[in-house]
């Protein structure tokens, strides 16, 4: 079959199965969730009903798991979790090539909204850090350290494995249409679509090292320091330092860490404020008019439809706890940026294609039959939508304080003073204090003790 019989006939079976997302795109579906989890509902039935229609599960289970664990359901939290770290394991990372290759060529005819949602590195790694933070606050240490191993082996393994996974992804383009091919190659358009991300996504960013986050290694070394392994505390903290070299805290923390391996302070029992300040940066699309140079005698600009990141608020600037103010350990808006980042030349090269193929293919159909070719130009405007899918529950960025347990009330507040929690742990015990907080008003608060 030719590729245009190809296209009419995905034309008619994704109006046959009602595929609604491949028109509609997915952001409508995310507000609604994100207004649920901003009321912090704990009525699941939003998620489950998602569930239910078996398409797109791991982002559906991810974000049942932030939910269920934002009501301090740690048990039902962890089963979404464990659900999508299952689909990673299965549908992620032993997918076979030859299912890759279907789905691009799909893909690559409507949009990718038409695929399973697949996640990120980052969200991989995070599921097994809030994985561990609920079996801490079960007490369950033994489960929370098989965890936090988990996440730091995704990060361990994820710089080699995803240069693969992009240069075979890149790879299977190459046996599409040669004209296309060479639209996406094209050095005006490619510095056509590039000069947009560096003004708006990429103005003023840093990265991070290839795929690490640094609040999951901060984490793991905090597990590892209430887990009384000072050595491997030690090492972590190490490893947040060298990161960081000029964070405050974190060379701080490297001290404590040393001075525990000296047997110093082992007698000290301190309370740690952990801080998930407001909402991480999510995907949005936007529209660029490119030159598609795939006619000799003229070149059509054409619109694009790109998937891209957008900026979210804040909640509060900071936290105080005995008047100490939380500091930044992480951007997970610095992370997600740090792997799109490395994601986008496949990104744009795809999107390209697909537009050359369309414009191509309705050409072809437009000179043998008009009616027709209106009704394909119709469907691939009402098609061009980008993927926006993600995690959208996590936070914007993560701080931490530390403060010494002398067994007073001690009181957490916001920037303007404003108490949020008096806490008041027994002289002998070291805790964690962990609180969300998505917007201004909304808090969860987690308790582990130690």
């Amino acid at each position: 079959m030719n590729r245009v019989g190809f296209f009419i006939l995905i034309i008619f079976a994704v109006f046959v199965s009602g595929c609604v997302q491949t028109f509609s795109g997915y952001s409508s579906e995310l507000n609604k969730y994100g207004l649920i989890y901003d009321s912090k509902s704990c009525d699941d039935k939003f998620i489950d009903e998602k569930i239910k229609t078996n398409s797109d599960l791991l982002m559906w289970y991810e974000l049942g798991g932030s939910m269920k664990r934002n009501c301090l359901d740690y048990n039902a939290s962890n089963f979404y979790f464990d659900q999508a770290e299952d689909l990673y394991k299965t549908n992620v990372d032993l997918e076979n090539f030859a299912s890759k290759g279907t789905k691009t060529a799909t893909s690559i005819l409507l949009n990718d909204n038409i695929d399973s949602y697949r996640g990120g590195i980052y969200e991989s790694i995070m599921l097994n850090v809030y994985k561990g933070l609920n079996f801490m606050s079960m007490n369950d240490f033994n489960s929370a350290r098989v965890e936090f191993n988990r996440a730091l082996d995704r990060q361990r393994r994820a710089k080699d494995e995803f240069k693969n996974e992009i240069e075979n992804k890149i790879a299977s383009l190459e046996n599409e249409n040669k004209d296309a091919i060479q639209a996406a190659q094209n050095e005006q358009t490619q510095k056509t679509i590039y000069g947009v991300y560096n003004r708006s996504v990429f103005a003023d960013f840093v990265a991070y090292p290839d795929f690490v986050n640094p609040f999951a290694t901060y984490m793991a070394g905090l597990f590892f320091f209430a887990d009384k392994d000072y050595k491997k505390a030690y090492e972590m903290f190490k490893e947040s330092l060298a990161m960081q070299p000029k964070n405050k805290f974190l060379q701080e923390e490297f001290e404590l860490s040393q001075n525990l391996l000296l047997s110093k302070n082992r007698n000290q029992n301190f309370i740690w404020l952990i801080y998930e300040n407001g909402k991480s940066a999510i995907k949005d699309e936007i529209k660029i008019d490119i030159p598609l140079f795939i006619f000799t005698d003229e070149v059509p600009y054409v619109g694009i439809s790109l998937p891209t990141l957008t900026n979210r608020a804040n909640s509060y600037e900071y936290l105080i706890i005995a008047d100490k103010k939380t500091y930044k350990v992480a951007d997970m808006d610095r992370v997600i940026k740090t792997e799109f980042s490395k994601q986008l030349p496949f990104i744009i090269t795809k999107s390209i294609i697909r537009t050359a193929i369309k414009t191509i293919i309705n050409y072809q159909i437009y000179s043998k039959d008009e009616t027709i070719g209106l009704g394909v130009a119709v469907f691939n405007a009402i098609t061009n939508k980008s993927d926006v899918r993600s995690w959208v529950s996590l936070p914007k960025n993560f701080q931490v304080a530390r403060v010494l347990n002398d067994g007073e009330n001690i009181a957490i507040k916001t920037p303007d003073g404003d108490i949020l929690e008096n806490v008041l742990i027994a002289k002998n015990k070291s805790a964690i204090i962990y609180i969300n907080s998505p917007i201004k008003g909304s808090i969860n608060l987690h308790k582990i003790f130690f």
